[in-house]
């Protein structure tokens, strides 16, 4: 029983370690744009983004769509260019990868803009 819980522990440990992972530097910008569109890409070092919506940061970090998000009308509205540095041991796995940016641009939400969110189920 005690193997058991030592296991159990170790798992909530790494599982907590794994989905609390930010990114290394994160510099965030006003966008001065006047384009209408947006703009951003990831690789294995860098998330970039360019006149990105606090929605679409947020619909992206959340693995949302659009309408799944109720918000105010400004969400939209307000831009920002975003430029974040990966932590070097992030995975190369695509499922992984995925997962931990997720992480790491929630907890970016919620340090950066204070960001707090409620989930509810709707028909």
């Amino acid at each position: 029983m005690a193997k058991v819980s030592v296991l159990l522990t170790l798992l909530v440990a790494f599982a907590g370690t794994a989905l609390c992972q930010e990114f290394e530097v994160v510099a965030i910008k006003p966008s001065k744009s006047t384009r209408i569109g947006s703009y951003s890409d990831s690789d294995q070092g860098r998330f970039t983004g360019t006149n990105l919506s606090l929605k679409r940061l947020i619909t992206t970090a959340y693995q949302l769509r659009d309408y799944q998000v109720q918000d105010p009308a400004w969400l939209d509205s307000v831009r920002f260019d975003i430029t974040a540095k990966f932590p070097a041991a992030l995975s190369k796995d695509p499922d992984k990868y995925d997962a931990a940016l997720s992480a790491m641009m929630k907890k970016m939400l919620a340090d950066r803009f204070k960001l707090a969110v409620h989930t509810d189920q709707k028909t």
